[in-house]
């Protein structure tokens, strides 16, 4: 019997399987047809459980048909569960036997109980998978129909309880099954929204666009629109306040739009919205009004950023592709940003090029002309973008590089991939790439390996000409010029993250700059070997010539900062000119405080202003007397006044300097103050003294500790430390103290020569 009883369990579990397939997608449909469905999959699943039964007793056959149909009532009710029980109840009155006439009570007692459970979790919104006690009562009146036949009490007091226990086993299994495709769809669900969500705004992203193009109708427009001049909002406030204003835009663009209406993000500052049936003359009032909210935004802790938006709208052409109306669009953002930004063009119905082209640019006129249009919007904003870092103090990061590919890769004709090589020394580096992996990055290579894969003469090299390859030679130059570095390029990771079995064509323009080849603008095609010609060629090399004022304009900067930064070193050590014993204290104190700040992860920056702070730290002791900055003993009352003067004697002089960061001016200013509040000049405590200041402040006074002065004699590293350790809480930050020890003990400080102590005098230190 326990054979029969598993191959019947069995049975319905393969059909409940079965059953479970139609479900496909998340959120669950309620329409009729899925209703209507379910319930003739019930009613076949009943009928086929019916031929199966076992005998629980002799003469008395158990199945699991009413298991089905306890579903149907649980979630759609009793007239579906009816009708889903109707072949049931047929089949067993076509038997006429007494005992599948007391299985009809046990039928009924399903629907109605079933039902009326369903109801009672609907209202109370419980989950079958957690309501355990459904499963036994929905069948709590099965078997009561043997009540009818002779010595009925006898049998139901002997087949109840397995009765009861199989039925409800037999939902459990069915409804676990059930549960976990339930589980496995809404976790398909989530995972198909995350990679079509855009995890900064939460609006659909690109590839959710490209497959809602595909539904793009004749009366639909494409809206693209480009936050204006963010990139200076980027370099003024920081990428997190730039980030805050893609959310706030994107979500003033998300208010902006009616029900059926759908936003994106395109990639950058970039949204694309799709207008559904919106019609032409009604395309001034939709641009004026998303215009003016945008306009109207204000964004919290950025109350001077003024936020506009320039947008181009195209409406689709009678069999025009969605790619093309997006293109035209396109085409139509570049128009409202060449007129003057914050505005809205609406696109031309037929490309053709501008009547009168600007003749200043060679690349405008070609794109102008191109027989097939260019994304002209990209050529623009590369430039544009070259020309605010021309205009800017910042140095070139490794984003920078890869907008300035991304653009080429998109603009160049025939271009599908690419990579920035720079020179580094003697090698070559890869620092940017775009259709590879990650992995590409940071690979080097020589310069004479270089010169292999570019397969030209050094005369052609070192003039910028450019050189295409196709597959063939192509291949030959990569295996070349890997030879050279013993890099392996048919196979292993440099194959497979740079795709060289993948290569058609390739297009190299060397960057010169200053007469030197600098850099390598490597463009590449997957598809075609006559993928460059002359046209790929001219983009390209507009390309070339921004990438070499860049690396111009950066060489230029630090050459700058160096002469910059020795006149402030200079600065710095003219007090030790001065002052012979405490020579070597700058330098000292500055590669310390470089150290301690990277063990303790402050930012580039940071380190920078930290470095400037310590060479100016004490600039104001030039205007403190000989008299009170070379005594032997210690000093007065008056003289220590006298002394802590020159704090914001030397605030004032470096204030006057240029170019210097504010985290200079905090160490110059507050390296005297101390953690308890009893320092000078402002009797700072705890973090409200600027943390660069508390770091500095640690290593300035352990090289005093350490070092000869007027009024006192050296102290050995051990004595230091304890006593640095000492004041911690008291005149240090406790954390800073522990990361200095923690750097002492990693990294001894006694490595750089210290200056021989020439007396003794008190242990007092700090003035």
């Amino acid at each position: 019997m326990l054979t029969s009883l598993i191959l019947n369990l069995g049975l319905l579990v393969a059909l409940a399987h079965l059953g479970s397939l139609t479900l496909r997608e998340w959120p669950l449909k309620r329409d009729r047809a899925h209703l209507l469905l379910h319930t003739v999959l019930a009613a076949l699943a009943s009928t086929v459980l019916l031929r199966f039964p076992t005998e629980l007793q002799p003469g008395i056959p158990v199945d699991l048909g009413h298991v089905p149909i306890a579903l149907i009532a649980l979630r759609y009710g009793l007239l579906p569960a009816a009708m889903a029980a109707l072949p049931a109840l047929l089949t067993r009155t076509a038997t006429g036997s007494p005992e599948a006439a007391a299985a009809l009570w046990g039928l009924l007692g399903v629907l109605l109980i079933g039902s009326a459970l369903g109801g009672l979790l609907r209202r109370r919104r419980l989950k079958l998978t957690s309501a355990w006690w459904v499963a036994p009562l929905t069948f709590s009146t099965n078997g009561f129909g043997l009540l009818l036949l002779p010595d009925g009490a006898a049998l139901l007091q002997a087949s109840y309880l397995p009765l009861l226990l199989f039925n409800s086993l037999g939902l459990v299994a069915v409804v676990g099954l059930l549960q976990a495709r339930l589980r496995l769809l809404r976790l398909s669900h989530a995972y198909r929204q995350q990679a079509l969500r855009d995890p900064l705004t939460g609006l659909a992203n690109r590839r959710q666009l490209l497959e809602d193009l595909e539904t793009l109708g004749p009366e639909d427009g494409l809206l693209i629109v480009d936050v204006d001049r963010f990139k200076g909002i980027n370099d003024a406030c920081g990428h997190e306040a730039g980030d805050r204003v893609l959310c706030v835009v994107a979500e003033t663009l998300e208010r902006s739009v009616r029900p059926g209406d759908r936003v994106y993000r395109y990639g950058g500052e970039e949204f694309v919205l799709l207008l559904r049936q919106v019609r032409r003359e009604n395309a001034a009032g939709v641009s004026a009004r998303l215009l003016g909210r945008v306009r109207s935004t204000s964004i919290e802790d950025l109350p001077n950023v003024r936020v506009t938006v320039s947008g181009g709208l195209a409406f689709p052409i009678e069999g025009e592709k969605p790619a093309d109306t997006l293109r035209r669009a396109d085409e139509a953002l570049y128009q409202a940003k060449d007129a003057g930004r914050d505005r809205i063009t609406l696109a031309r119905t037929v490309h053709q090029p501008d009547t009168e082209p600007d003749p200043a640019s060679p690349l405008e006129v070609y794109a102008a002309s191109a027989p097939d249009p260019l994304p002209r919007l990209a050529l623009w904003r590369s430039a544009r973008d070259t020309l605010a870092l021309l205009a800017s103090d910042h140095g070139l990061t490794a984003r920078d590089w890869h907008a300035l590919l991304e653009a080429a890769v998109t603009c160049v004709p025939g271009a599908e991939a690419g990579s920035i090589n720079l020179r580094d020394g003697e090698h070559f580096e890869i620092v940017a790439q775009v259709g590879f992996s990650e992995r590409l990055l940071g690979t080097q290579q020589s310069q004479q390996a270089w010169m292999h894969y570019y397969t030209g003469s050094e005369e052609d090299w070192r003039a910028a000409r450019p050189r295409v390859l196709r597959a063939a030679q192509l291949a030959r130059a990569l295996r070349e010029s890997g030879e050279l570095t013993g890099i392996l390029v048919d196979e292993g990771p440099f194959a497979e993250a740079g795709r060289v079995h993948e290569l058609r064509a390739s297009l190299c323009m060397p960057v010169v700059c200053g007469g030197e080849v600098v850099a390598h603008f490597n463009l590449d095609s997957f598809s075609r070997e006559d993928a460059f010609d002359n046209g790929s060629i001219e983009v390209a090399r507009e390309f070339c010539t921004q990438a070499s004022a860049l690396l111009a304009a950066q060489r230029r900067r630090q050459q700058a900062r160096h002469s910059h930064e020795a006149a402030l070193e200079t600065l710095g050590l003219l007090l030790e000119a001065r002052d012979f014993e405490t020579q070597g204290h700058t330098r000292r104190v500055a590669r310390w405080a470089i150290e301690l700040g990277e063990a303790l992860e402050l930012s580039a920056d940071d380190l920078e202003a930290l470095r400037l702070g310590a060479l100016l730290h004490d600039l104001g002791k030039l205007g403190v007397p000989d008299r009170v900055l070379l005594k032997p003993g210690p000093l007065s009352h008056t003289e220590r006044l006298e002394m802590q003067q020159h704090v914001e004697a030397g605030y004032r002089l470096v204030q006057r300097l240029s170019d210097v960061p504010a985290g200079t001016l905090e160490v110059v200013r507050s390296h005297h103050e101390r953690w308890d509040g009893q320092g000078y000049p402002d009797r700072l405590a705890g973090e409200a003294i600027p943390l660069l200041a508390r770091l500095f402040s640690v290593v300035d006074v352990y090289d005093a500790l350490i070092s000869v002065r007027p009024y006192k004699g050296a102290w050995s590293e051990e004595e230091a430390l304890h006593e640095i350790e000492r004041q911690a809480g008291q005149q240090f930050d406790p954390v800073i103290v522990q990361a200095f020890l923690r750097l002492c003990r990693r990294t001894p400080l006694s490595a750089v020569a210290w200056t021989d102590a020439l007396g003794s005098g008190s242990r007092t230190f700090g003035r």
